[in-house]
């Protein structure tokens, strides 16, 4: 079979007839998303337990979110204080103050290392733990200079945090000297850095890491199914997708001849004519929107219609043969019609079945001078059309065009 160009309009008609079982796989799947796709209720158990891990994801979250920003290089701001324990050395000796002052040192570390920063920042931040917190701020003892290091938290400038926490050294002075000596913390030296050193660079990469990990789990626990309405929608999208492919396959399987200028522009063969079928509103407004209403009349009128563009373009062709796809009844019905509508006295029209398949009908053709195809609309296809052709012009018989019935 030669190649034959389908058009857009073509599309378009054939999956507007089948409309009807599109939307009914449309309607199939709806009702499938809905009642197959419906997650299960889960226990109340297991609802509790969701929202606790979600509760604390979040508030890791805002912990880890918190870090990350604080550790970001390019905002870093350090503020730090250096201090160092102060006794009275009159009659000691200096490698007896040294150890003193070193052991007193050691105990004020002891004391902060044991300590809770959660207490004692309480009052200035909440939603830090305490590993978050001891990372924020370090505390250093070197040769028995105790050093507090920190940055802004929240917004609160670190000069403050090492305030708190300076406060917190001095008042376990008195303890202290219970167990050692008077003594006294001077200041050596306190101020603020904005070059960050590259463990913030480090700090800043490791929490940025961990927030991206907790905002996934959150993101993974937050995933809703698509609600009733949603998935119902989807269903008959999916579905109204599904048909009209399926409804494509058909017709390109098949390629049957749905409008009736069809065979003339694919296959050549001028149409004379064609009965209007009595379809669906909107199949016949769809077929009416791209094949113009005067291609198909009622029975009578479209015989009539035939018989005379016939008559003016037949050429000499007195022995008419009617011969198509369709059934031998309805070539005897129009074969009578016909021989009553043409005007000129000595024509004869005559009637065959399929040339294909019946040798009557191709001794008749011998006979005749030029051959009418009979077509029905949405019954014959383009490749029987075709093969039909192909037997008529073997026989050198002209075709002198086709009714759609």
């Amino acid at each position: 079979m030669r190649k034959v160009e389908i058009s857009l309009k073509d599309l378009l008609v054939a999956v507007s007839r089948h409309w009807v079982i599109i939307l009914a796989v449309g309607l199939l799947f709806a009702l499938a998303f809905e009642y197959l796709m419906t997650p299960s209720e889960k226990p109340v158990g297991e609802v509790a337990a969701y929202d606790a891990e979600l509760d604390d994801l979040l508030i890791k979250q805002k912990t880890e979110a918190g870090l990350a920003a604080m550790w970001d290089p390019i905002n870093y701001k350090t503020s730090f204080r250096s201090f160092s324990v102060h006794i009275d050395d009159a009659g000691m000796q200096t490698s007896s103050k040294v150890d003193l002052i070193n052991l007193i040192a050691n105990q004020h570390m002891a004391l902060e290392k044991n300590a809770s920063y959660v207490a004692i920042f309480a009052d200035m931040v909440d939603t830090y733990s305490e590993e978050a917190l001891r990372w924020m701020i370090k505390v250093n003892n070197e040769s028995s200079i105790i050093t507090i290091e920190t940055t802004d938290i929240d917004g609160i400038e670190g000069a403050l945090f090492i305030d708190k926490l300076f406060s917190f050294f001095e008042k376990n002075v008195q303890k202290i000297e219970s167990i050692t000596t008077q003594h006294s913390l001077r200041i050596v030296q306190q101020g603020s850095n904005k070059i960050a050193p590259k463990w913030v660079s480090d700090n800043h990469a490791v929490y940025v890491g961990k927030l991206n990990e907790t905002e996934r789990k959150i993101q993974a626990l937050q995933e809703v199914p698509l609600s009733t309405m949603n998935r119902t929608v989807v269903g008959f999208i999916v579905g109204i997708v599904v048909g009209t492919l399926g409804s494509l396959v058909y017709y390109f399987s098949i390629l049957p001849v749905i409008l009736p200028d069809q065979i003339q522009r694919q296959l050549g063969i001028r149409y004379l004519g064609g009965v209007r079928k009595k379809e669906s509103i909107f199949v016949a407004g769809v077929t009416s929107f791209f094949a113009d209403s005067f291609l198909q009349k009622s029975s009578s009128q479209a015989v009539k219609v035939s018989a005379a563009i016939l008559d003016v373009n037949r050429n000499s062709c007195t022995n008419i043969m009617l011969t198509g796809t369709v059934e031998p009844d309805v070539l005897s019905a129009l074969a009578e019609a016909f021989a009553e509508e043409v005007e000129v006295s000595d024509t004869m029209v005559s009637f065959g079945g399929n040339l294909a398949d019946d040798p009557v009908t191709i001794r008749m053709l011998g006979k005749a001078d030029c051959v009418i195809l009979v077509e029905r609309q949405n019954a014959s296809n383009i490749r029987s059309v075709y093969r039909l052709i192909e037997s008529i012009g073997k026989s050198g018989k002209t075709i002198a065009g086709y009714v759609m019935v």
